[in-house]
């Protein structure tokens, strides 16, 4: 017999995530992903819509009409069921998955039959990206530190980390590129 769990995805446990703090829109959640989980964990517009229906069928959450701006939008709530099943699946031992998707890293990794302006062009891209990625992770920190509904200590203490590994990346290509000269 299979539970709730066995049913969902990591991208459902993220929707529920968000739904556990106030309930929201599929727009909305879209719109507070990618300011704050999308930075280690990217959901589209394709994965929302079905996956809240699907959370819904299943009694996690609770679809009711509302509108914004105008617009009619649904909006979803997570049961007690719901509820249940995220912290479930917060308190699972395993070890998790890691999956780090970088094109530019990959390129770096054949680079070297290129030649060194190659190489050299790469890492400049990959160090312009970084400094980037700590700079808009830099600017969410005052909104971080702010005690509004949904944000606790866990969610600074994940940004936190975040600015830290872009700028020890950040380091390791500076590196490179100093070598590489």
């Amino acid at each position: 017999m299979s539970s709730a769990n066995d049913q969902l995805t990591n991208t459902s446990f993220v929707l529920l995530g968000f739904l556990d703090s106030h309930p929201h829109s599929g727009y909305d959640i879209k719109r507070i992903a990618d300011h704050s989980t999308r930075f280690f964990w990217q959901i589209s517009y394709g994965q929302i819509y079905p996956d809240l229906k699907r959370l819904a069928g299943l009694g996690l959450a609770a679809e009711q009409a509302g509108s914004r701006g105008g617009r009619t939008r649904n909006v979803y709530r997570i049961t007690a069921k719901g509820r249940q099943a995220l912290r479930a699946w917060l308190q699972q031992t395993h070890p998790g998955s890691f999956e780090m998707r970088d094109e530019l890293l990959l390129k770096l990794f054949f680079s070297d039959s290129a030649g060194p302006n190659v190489k050299r062009a790469i890492l400049k891209q990959m160090r312009l990206r970084e400094e980037a990625a700590i700079a808009e992770l830099k600017s969410v920190e005052p909104h971080a530190r702010g005690q509004g509904v949904g944000h606790g200590p866990a969610r600074l203490e994940v940004l936190m980390g975040g600015i830290k590994l872009h700028e020890t990346y950040l380091n390791h290509l500076k590196d490179l590129e100093k070598n590489l000269a």
